[in-house]
């Protein structure tokens, strides 16, 4: 079958086929196809084919009222009413030619566009006249039960309109109340139910269906037809009255000057959750802050449109309610949801399509939002030159503090990498200028040019009236082209380091960085300081200690944290110089613990610092440190200072090879870093790799020639060879030329106890008061207290020395009480060994007991260690041998220094009767590649001793060869020992002759 429009077509009820009769069926169907009324479906067409009659009608865009109701149950009660008010005109009209539709039902009820249609009349007019008795005949029953008019239920074979006002009013109870009047289990008892039975008032389903609706719904369904409405004119007269009436008060309500707080409401929670859908994009998708601004304005543009909009439509929906037709009139036909709605999509859609173009000038590098890494002009992480900031104010400290200010907010970026201050200090040696010198910026670009970097990031600040002008630029070391510049203005001095993160994050951006991830980088005032003095402070701190004056620096970065107590990366710097300087554990850790509660107002690079150093120096978990230096490493696997801390925390483990590979990484990344060279120096040395040490050390004297740190390195090494000659004089000469008072007197220590190693105890003696008068003078008790304590270890070598190293050791305490000194300096485990050594030990285990009621739980866990080896040697005093194995095993398993306990737990296996473990750990002692200031004090306490048990264990056990060749390593060791000490050295001379049988040259 074609057709010329697109229609529905119905094929008939064979049961009504049959008692019609084609020929019938095609002439009633034309007669029906007569009605023309805008609520009723029209037939197009009638017809049969393969033995099926069927009728056509237009196909409609909508839905069913059934559909409607399957989803919404009920309908409001204005648009109820209109619905079937348009219904009843309809049934009106058909009733007028003659035709009941005995069928009205929601399936038979189409909506669209917001008005109601009565579909398939096809076949009313020719079932009214075959008449029901026919159709009973074939078994089939007219009418839907649900919607079934009771004089239809009982048979009756005359029907006139009032049974289809009946069932209008069925679907009318049903759009109010949200189901149907009658309802059954079968077919049957809802037939018998509109016989019988009244229904339930729709005011019991829905409460706010007004008196004068339910009373009218209530008359159209009546059992009786002379009860009901007498036609279905009357009908809707009455439904169109009570619309009007609902709806005129609804007008009323439109058209008061109150405030349209519902519609207000509405538009606003739209608008907030459309900005916060779009703030959600800017964030997530890195788009730039005028995407945010632009939706802003578009909505707050849009905002009184809308609310006109929402005003108009209130007003058309009420006159629409009441005359059934849309109004007249230019605003009323122009004005709309749809056309506001499409108003709003295209503005926000030419907003999306100026962000995508944006974004991709930025991506492709063309336009003028490209960046310098999408031109090609910088690579990702291309090194940049960082020059002084110009001042033009008169105050160069404060254009310094900007400097470093902006340092530490790119150094946040994962794009941008700034030559770091040692690369730019070496270079300036390289140029033969001083450390110190500025780098304004013809200086940075003639570094930039020097080491093939290329472009330098330049600044000024200028004074304007009370507050500032600041730029920033980055200018290309090759042709000078600046090739982006951008600026901002801080109202007053408070405002300086604002204006600076503005520069920064505008720099990034243009340098191609993700917006996204500039974002998240925190403030500059709250990862530095908002302060401007305490940044003054902590600037200047830092350039003192780059020229070694550690004094100065650590006196401003007091003052610094003083001023803003909260100055986490200020608190993080002195820790590490106090530690650096071996000065005050109590304070040093106290910086440390306050850069850790203030580690959220750090970069996250600086926080990971903040995080390692407590957990290394404060709890004392080197997991947990190595964790926060490996979080750097996945930061930026290129971080020299990550690698060069994560070597520190692996060779306290003795995992020499892994902190080796550690250090030479960050040493190639920074070539300049001469701290991480000087460990890899270390590294080698400890793991026995002394040609790896010597050509480290000799690539540090080349590029370090003045860092006393490399001296001492030389210094070690000489020691370890046993090049004494070289070692004094490489240490004489950095006392003299060192101006760092914390080098000479580490030179001092180190040569003291150098001599003492060797039996030479009046040099000991003399370099050691020298040392100890310099910690009384710059009050550090609890370290003095300290290294008397080991002194006196040294001293019980001395014959007669041992009363003498007691009294000297009481007058210390004495000197400086404990309880004057703070819990974290206070040397309790090497009191402890000293007092057990000389066989007070009462007195150590009250000092034991007095440390485990002292120290905290978490300087308790770093003492630990310390403590079992000093138990240990309470034990070995007992002469609870056992015992003293135990605790110094305990100590083995946690304690970083690797040498420290083997001497005591070599004489506690001796002692105990285990020959072999005691000669197992002694040349594990004398054997050991370690090299480092503490193995030069460790030696002047155990070397001289662990060649004598080593000489007497082989002795005892019948092999002369190898007592032989330690007690000879013990005469060349002591051969220059002072004449107090020399009938030891004899007395193990003639041992050797006494072995070999013949005298010894």
């Amino acid at each position: 079958m074609k057709h010329e429009r697109l229609v529905a077509v119905k094929v008939l009820h064979p049961e009504i086929a049959q008692a019609l009769g084609p020929e019938r069926f095609l002439r009633e169907m034309k007669t029906t196809a007569q009605l023309n009324h805008p609520h009723i479906l029209p037939l197009l067409d009638s017809g049969e084919e393969n033995g099926l009659l069927f009728y056509t009608m237009p196909f409609v865009e909508g839905e069913t009222l059934a559909g409607r109701l399957s989803r919404d149950k009920q309908l409001p009660v204005e648009e109820a009413l209109t619905y079937a008010a348009e219904l009843a005109d309809a049934l009106s009209s058909a009733h007028r030619h003659n035709v009941v539709h005995r069928d009205i039902k929601p399936e038979n009820i189409l909506l669209e566009e917001g008005h109601a249609v009565v579909a398939d009349f096809g076949i009313a007019r020719a079932i009214s006249d075959v008449g029901q008795n026919r159709l009973t005949e074939t078994g089939f029953s007219v009418g839907t039960p649900l919607y079934m008019s009771p004089e239809q239920a009982a048979g009756e074979r005359t029907l006139d309109g009032r049974s289809d006002v009946y069932a209008l009013g069925c679907v009318l109870y049903e759009m109010l109340a949200g189901q149907v009047p009658f309802t059954g289990p079968t077919a049957e008892s809802v037939v018998r139910q509109h016989l019988v039975a009244e229904p339930q008032p729709v005011t019991q389903f829905r409460p706010s269906v007004p008196d004068m609706v339910a009373k009218s719904l209530e008359r159209s369904l009546a059992k009786a037809p002379a009860d009901r409405q007498p036609t279905a004119d009357v009908f809707a007269a009455e439904l169109r009255s009570e619309a009007a009436t609902i709806i005129s008060d609804s007008a009323k309500t439109a058209a008061s000057p109150r405030f349209p707080y519902r519609i207000f409401g509405a538009i606003a929670g739209s608008t907030l959750v459309l900005l916060v859908v779009i703030y959600g994009l800017v964030m997530l998708l890195g788009l730039p802050t005028w995407v945010l601004a632009a939706a802003a304005t578009l909505t707050l543009a849009g905002l009184p449109v809308l609310m006109f909009t929402g005003h108009v439509e209130r007003n058309r929906s009420a006159t629409m309610a009441v005359r059934a037709e849309a109004p007249e009139g230019r605003v009323h036909n122009w004005i709309s949801w749809r056309r506001s709605l499409l108003g709003a999509v295209i503005a926000f859609s030419a907003l999306g399509v100026a962000t995508a173009a944006y974004m991709a000038s930025r991506t492709l590098g063309i336009g003028p939002a490209a960046t310098l890494m999408a031109q090609g002009v910088l690579g990702e992480r291309d090194a940049l030159v960082l020059a002084d900031f110009d001042d033009y104010t008169g105050d160069a400290t404060l254009a310094r503090a900007l400097t470093e200010v902006i340092r530490t907010d790119l150094t946040q970026s994962p794009v941008v990498t700034l030559l770091s201050v040692t690369d730019v200090t070496a270079a300036l040696s390289r140029m033969e200028r001083p450390a110190d010198s500025p780098v304004p910026l013809r200086l940075a670009l003639e570094i930039a040019q020097r080491d093939g970097l290329k472009a330098v990031v330049a600044g000024e600040i200028h004074a304007a009236g009370t507050g500032y002008v600041l730029s920033a630029q980055v200018v290309a070391s090759e042709s000078n082209e600046v090739l982006a510049a951008v600026r901002a203005t801080a109202r007053d001095s408070t405002q300086v380091v604002d204006a600076i993160d503005q520069i920064s994050a505008k720099l990034r951006e243009r340098v191609g960085e993700s917006l996204r991830t500039i974002r998240r980088s925190p403030t500059l005032s709250r990862v530095t300081t908002a302060s401007l003095p305490a940044l003054r402070r902590y600037t200047d701190a830092l350039l003192a200690d780059d020229v070694g004056d550690a004094d100065r620096a650590l006196a401003l970065l007091e003052e610094a944290v003083e001023i803003d107590t909260a100055f986490a990366m200020a608190y993080r710097k002195l820790g590490m110089i106090m530690g650096n300087r071996y000065m005050s554990r109590a304070q040093r850790l106290d910086a440390f613990t306050k850069a850790y509660e203030h580690r959220d107002r750090l970069t996250e690079r600086e926080r990971y610092l903040a995080m390692a150093a407590y957990e290394e120096h404060v709890t004392g978990d080197d997991d947990r440190a190595i964790q926060a230096y490996e979080a750097m490493l996945r930061l930026n696997p290129d971080d020299s200072w990550a690698l060069n801390n994560l070597g520190v925390r692996y060779e306290a483990r003795r995992e020499h090879a892994r902190a080796a590979e550690a250090y030479s990484r960050a040493f190639e990344l920074d070539t300049a870093n001469s701290l991480s060279l000087m460990n890899l120096v270390q590294a080698y040395a400890n793991s026995g790799n002394l040609p790896g040490a010597d050509s480290a050390i000799s690539i540090a004297i080349r590029l370090f020639p003045a860092n006393p740190t490399v001296a001492m390195r030389q210094a070690q090494l000489a020691h370890a060879r046993g090049e004494h000659d070289s070692f004094y004089s490489i240490l004489d000469s950095l006392q003299e030329t060192t101006p760092s008072a914390y080098w000479k007197y580490h030179s001092i220590l180190t040569s003291a106890f150098a001599h003492a190693g060797r039996g030479r105890s009046g040099e000991f003696k003399r370099h050691f008061a020298t040392f100890a008068a310099h910690l009384e003078r710059t009050g550090q008790g609890g370290r003095l207290l300290n290294l008397t304590s080991s002194a006196v270890g040294y001293e019980m070598l001395v014959p007669g020395d041992r009363e003498d190293a007691l009294s000297r050791l009481e007058t210390a305490l004495e000197r400086f009480p404990l309880d004057e000194i703070p819990p974290a300096e206070r040397p309790y485990s090497t009191l402890v060994r000293s007092f057990a050594r000389l066989g007070k030990v009462e007195r150590a285990r009250q000092l034991i007991s007095e440390a485990e009621r002292v120290l905290d739980p978490g300087l308790l866990r770093q003492a630990s260690p310390d403590l079992h080896r000093a138990v240990g040697w309470v034990a070995l005093a007992e002469g609870r041998y056992e015992d003293a194995i135990s605790e110094f095993g305990l100590s083995d398993a946690e304690l970083g220094c690797n040498l420290c306990l083997l001497y005591g737990l070599g004489i506690a296996y001796r002692q105990a009767g285990q020959p072999d473990s005691a000669i197992a750990v002694f040349e594990r002692y004398v054997h050991s590649p370690y090299v480092y200031t503490q193995r030069i004090l460790l030696d002047a306490l155990w070397l001289s001793g662990s060649y004598v048990h080593l000489g007497e264990l082989y002795e005892e056990s019948g092999d002369r060869e190898y007592a032989v060749r330690y007690y000879n390593e013990f005469v060349e060791l002591w051969q220059d020992a002072d004449p107090e000490l020399q009938p030891q050295v004899e007395d193990v001379r003639q041992r050797i002759t006494r072995l070999v049988g013949e005298p010894q040259g």
